[in-house]
């Protein structure tokens, strides 16, 4: 399993989940280094530039399905803390987030290099390598 983020203007690097389900501590982790870095990263205007950055921490609305580690109480209080509203979102529709269509694009890539590459990886662990290794050369 993979997590990723992306704006209108910028896509985050994935983040590769180890394990097979996510708790709300590792979810609060991935928020952390995933949604809160890639967000103050946008906030933050390139040094060289002469851009003015009107968006706020507030001006930013958070999406993820109803999955039970998305919604726990302490995710929850987290996103509160941290500024981050969150899109009220209807259980069981996860074919219309947007990210799917991110998700099926990485898909596609990473079993077109294992085909290219002719490589069977044959673990968990060979497969959550070559996801890596695909992330870095994305």
């Amino acid at each position: 399993m993979v997590w990723a983020c992306f704006s209108g203007a910028n896509v985050d690097p994935m983040i590769v989940c180890n394990t097979e389900s996510v708790t709300v501590d590792r979810y609060i982790e991935i928020l952390n280094n995933g949604a809160v870095t890639f967000i103050d990263e946008l906030l933050t205007a390139p040094e060289d530039s002469d851009m003015i950055k009107v968006a706020t921490p507030d001006s930013y609305l958070f999406m993820h399905d109803n999955a039970p580690c998305h919604t726990a109480i302490k995710v929850t209080q987290y996103l509160k803390k941290r500024h981050l509203q969150i899109m009220k979102w209807p259980a069981q529709l996860p074919d219309l987030n947007p990210i799917e269509n991110l998700s099926m694009d990485f898909k596609e890539t990473f079993y077109k290099r294992l085909i290219q590459e002719r490589i069977k990886p044959s673990t968990r662990s060979e497969i959550m390598k070559r996801c890596e290794e695909l992330l870095i050369a994305v």
